[in-house]
């Protein structure tokens, strides 16, 4: 209790800017969620009304995050202010935690320092909010919490089955989030063997194996009961290596450079690189490790290059993926302000003589101000600036679906535009609620495509509204428009059983006319002509 009395401004600090990172996701200035946030949305809203990931919503992420939302949406009512709630708690949680671990670790400056660096960083990277990373954001920081615990002393056992617990909670959100874990289990490995404590090595790796393993076959055990397991699995895991495979070396290489590039407009990446080599070679020089370096030094070491990898696997450059890497760069960041204030001993690699070159505090304040700038112009824009023609498209879809349709009709969105299916509350006609999954290479069959006319053919949808125009993975339903169309994709393509579909929707549906600034046809069910 003293030590949170004692730590109030600066956790109050941090709380105000975890509430000002998110003001611009909030419904008030968010009237449409973004692509990802829309299908996370409209699976909990699905969950809600009774219907199973994956058997009824074709979902890619693992299940974690559509419950979250279902959680959240059903806190408030069906309003997002609740799921945005989650995110607020979720990241002050991650705050929180992030703070007392940099203080016990390295000083309460320093603390203060990497989660400013943390924090401001994120607003960068929040591509609309309600993302997996966010959620993933406190688990990483309690299981790196209750490493350094372990490592400082406190074997309990407990600890090792809750570091496995939030590893499979991670895991859940999205699997390539696992890296603090991955780092965690390289480190204890090579420190155990090299030190030769065997029976501690079998033990911590066991505990947090059992762990991980009790609160996985709860979740696989749930989808089992319901029949839902094999229909996760596909989805899941059979398209995200779909994904995987039709990535390059020049691709994994350009996504591990957009996050040191996207990070760097805070800073958190530069001087994370430069603690990194800093670290490196004091870890190497160091004559009493034990005694003088915290273990946290090493998990970074670790597992910056661990997180590096994780990204290229997927080889994808989206901004929000890069939010993995900001608890191992929120450790690099307080080791440097740590080395920047107090000075680094000078015995193990006195060529750097840091504690010579700046050992004020202030410049460490300094920093901190200066690399907040650019996020803090950004904020300021998000909050003040106009939305896109895009969103403005959104919403006016939005507002002709309402119009047009009843509640109880079907709405059948033409690409990847979940969230209008969720803002309008209608339902798609099918559990391809969007159509990437039937263009995948390497995931695509003939028998989805077949389900997918199925469930038109069944279900009729009032209206189909083709997002198509400036989207190279879907291709128009105009087929005027679709011979000039070309996907430009290596990782996406039309099967020619995809006519099928192009061909009932010509003889049961007219062009009704387009909306918005995007010019998004809207087709209307006539019947069979």
């Amino acid at each position: 209790m003293k030590s949170i009395a004692k730590d109030k401004v600066p956790l109050v600090l941090l709380l105000l800017l975890v509430a000002a990172a998110l003001l611009p996701n909030t419904p008030v200035y968010q009237e449409i969620p973004g692509r990802d946030s829309g299908v996370f949305l409209y699976t909990g809203w699905r969950i809600l009304s009774g219907d199973l990931p994956y058997h009824d919503v074709w979902a890619r992420k693992p299940p974690a995050i559509y419950y979250i939302d279902a959680l959240g949406l059903a806190m408030s009512g069906g309003s997002t202010w609740g799921v945005w709630v989650l995110e607020f708690l979720s990241l002050s949680c991650a705050a929180t935690i992030g703070y007392i671990l940099l203080r016990r670790a390295f000083g309460t400056l320093p603390a203060v320092f990497g989660s400013v660096a943390w924090l401001a960083t994120v607003i960068l990277l929040l591509q609309g909010g309600n993302l997996t990373e966010e959620f993933a954001l406190p688990l990483q920081f309690a299981a790196l919490y209750l490493f350094f615990d372990w490592e400082r002393g406190d074997g309990s056992s407990w600890r090792g089955y809750a570091i496995g617990a939030t590893c499979v909670l991670a895991f859940l959100l999205r699997q390539n989030l696992v890296g603090v874990w991955v780092a965690v289990v390289l480190y204890l490995t090579v420190n155990r063997v090299l030190s030769r404590r065997w029976r501690d090595l079998c033990v911590h790796l066991a505990t947090m194996l059992l762990g991980a393993a009790a609160l996985m076959l709860i979740v696989v055990g749930y989808f089992a009961i319901h029949d839902s397991l094999g229909a996760l699995w596909d989805a899941v895991f059979r398209s995200s290596l779909a994904f995987a495979a039709a990535a390059t070396p020049e691709t994994r290489l350009a996504a591990v450079q957009t996050g040191l590039r996207l990070t760097a407009w805070s800073g958190i990446s530069i001087i994370g690189l430069a603690a990194w080599i800093t670290g490196l070679f004091y870890v190497c020089c160091a004559t009493d490790r034990a005694t003088r370096l915290s273990p946290l030094l090493h998990i970074s070491l670790v597992g910056l290059p661990v997180e590096f990898l994780l990204v290229g696997v997927v080889g994808r450059s989206y901004a929000h993926y890069y939010i993995a890497w900001l608890p191992i760069l929120a450790l690099l960041a307080g080791w440097f302000a740590h080395a920047l204030s107090t000075g680094v001993p000078r015995d193990p690699i006195s060529v750097f003589k840091l504690g010579r070159v700046a050992p004020s505090r202030v410049w460490v304040v300094a920093l901190a101000l200066a690399m907040s700038s650019i996020p803090a112009q950004k904020l300021l824009f998000q909050v003040v600036g106009k939305g896109d023609s895009r969103d403005s498209t959104r919403s006016q879809v939005v507002r002709y679906i309402k119009d047009a349709t009843n509640e109880d009709d079907y709405v059948l969105m033409w690409g990847y535009e979940s969230a209008i299916n969720f803002a309008s509350h209608r339902v798609s006609p099918t559990r391809f609620v969007h159509q990437y999954p039937l263009y995948l290479r390497g995931y695509q069959t003939t028998e989805m495509i077949r389900e997918f006319l199925r469930h038109i053919m069944a279900n009729n949808p009032t209206v189909i509204i083709d997002s198509s125009p400036g989207n190279e993975v879907v291709p128009p339903i105009d087929s005027v428009q679709r011979q000039k169309w070309l996907s430009g994709s290596d990782s996406y393509a039309v099967l020619p059983e995809m006519d099928e579909v192009f061909d009932y929707i010509s003889s049961n549906y007219e062009l009704g006319g387009v909306v918005g600034p995007g010019q998004w046809p809207v087709y209307v069910y006539v019947g069979d002509r």
